[in-house]
């Protein structure tokens, strides 16, 4: 016994250093460890943020873009408007394909659909935001709202944006809905 204990003083000084160096290191390692993660995570946060709110920004305004060229197309041909026939359905399906749209719906002065082109992604619990859209529109102002599809589905939301159909001397003769599903991959 007595000479493990005189083994053990003689390696003591060798032992000494090297917790100090392990209780160093655990801290230091700690300490950095904490500080990839927590700042990071939080700015990758803010960051990722920025970027889906300058998405949606975007999608906002490319919506209201493309409702503004379909009225204005529309407005041209005012002589169609008054009512729906197989030259407007022609017109607003050739319209909607080549704005690469889900649905686009033209109503008339009195906030009356009149056609339709494509296939509705909202469900009917939309009809309010819709309705609000319409009578802003047909008040001469472009908008655009985005909603969840369905108040259970995070990742499926819908745009809609609508603008002023006018006739030449400019006043308000209906409105154009436009629909778009955003894809689930963003």
């Amino acid at each position: 016994p007595f000479g493990i204990a005189t083994e053990i003083n003689l390696h003591l000084p060798a032992l000494l250093p090297a917790l100090l160096l392990f209780f160093l290191a655990y801290g230091l390692i700690n300490v950095s460890i904490e500080q990839w993660f927590s700042a990071p995570a939080a700015q990758m946060l803010e960051y990722s943020k920025a970027i889906a709110d300058q998405y949606y920004e975007e999608m906002h305004q490319r919506a209201r873009h493309y409702a503004s060229r379909i009225a204005l197309a529309i407005g041209a041909g005012t002589e169609i408007l008054p009512g729906p026939g197989v030259g407007l359905d022609h017109k607003i399906e050739d319209l909607r394909q080549n704005f690469a749209l889900d649905d686009l719906r033209i109503f008339d002065s009195g906030g009356l659909q009149l056609a339709e082109s494509g296939k509705r992604v909202s469900p009917a619990d939309h009809r309010a935001e819709i309705r609000t859209l319409v009578a802003l529109a047909l008040s001469g102002q472009i908008g655009s709202r985005l909603e969840r599809s369905t108040p259970r589905d995070a990742l499926q939301e819908v745009l809609w944006a609508t603008a002023p159909i006018r006739a030449g001397d400019g006043k308000v003769i209906g409105a154009i809905l436009t629909e778009t599903m955003l894809p689930y991959s963003v």
